[in-house]
């Protein structure tokens, strides 16, 4: 399987086991009818070919309140921010995306910690997501988020100095590790906790809040319908 097709399985099993958690929570956000209407008007931005016809819907989208995707979600969603590809076993290489790197940050982070936020760090290290995670801690910092850096990083640490970017080897570590590999992660977690209730930042890792400011003040867009500039950022 090529690389494109490796993330796309792979985000689509992690989309996929959000909305079942949604699901599972509909009187926490509302009718699952909102939600899914929200993300059909996207669909329907995504295949709009007509200049005209996707100005119209996502004219649409702005009228509709904010179920799931916030400002900077519908726009990755609408605009089919993807730049996983700059995220190998090897490491990562901005260059390998002609997304801006600021943009591919927030990508990450956005997918990395919806991961956790579905299944805790275990999860998170064992999936393709893992490889984020020293990104996210930089997305963090430069976010004033300190708190939500050093939790990651913290979860890094299980992995030792040099934390691998290959998610076998991560799988290979969790695996040998002598005790309760779930619990060393996710400390004072226990397997059948919701998923709301993870030991995560206070106020959960507030990527509404901390997405939205970044694509307007760090990436400088502040318009749904701004497309991605294909210039690589240094």
């Amino acid at each position: 399987m090529n690389v494109p097709s490796f993330w796309k399985f792979g985000l689509i099993l992690l989309a996929v086991a959000v909305v079942c958690w949604v699901g599972k929570k509909a009187n926490r956000f509302g009718p699952l009818a909102g939600l899914f209407a929200e993300y059909e008007q996207i669909e329907r931005i995504r295949k709009a070919k007509d200049p005209a016809e996707r100005e119209r819907q996502i004219a649409e989208l702005e009228k509709m309140p904010e179920k799931i995707h916030s400002f900077y979600s519908r726009w990755l969603n609408i605009h089919d921010i993807e730049p996983f590809d700059c995220w190998t076993d090897e490491g990562y290489d901005p260059s390998r995306s002609k997304v801006p790197r600021d943009i591919q940050l927030l990508a990450a982070t956005s997918y990395g910690t919806a991961d956790i936020e579905n299944g805790g760090f275990h999860q998170f290290f064992s999936n393709s997501t893992g490889v984020f995670a020293p990104e996210m801690v930089e997305f963090f910092e430069r976010s004033k988020d300190p708190e939500a850096a050093a939790e990651i990083r913290k979860a890094m640490a299980f992995f030792g100095e040099k934390f691998p970017r290959s998610r076998e080897e991560r799988q290979r570590i969790i695996a040998a590790y002598k005790g309760d590999a779930q619990e060393a992660l996710d400390p004072s977690t226990p397997a059948n906790v919701e998923p709301e209730d993870l030991n995560l930042p206070d106020d959960g890792w507030r990527m509404n809040e901390l997405g939205n400011r970044w694509l307007r003040d760090v990436c400088g867009i502040k318009d749904l319908r701004t497309p991605c500039s294909v210039t690589p950022q240094p």
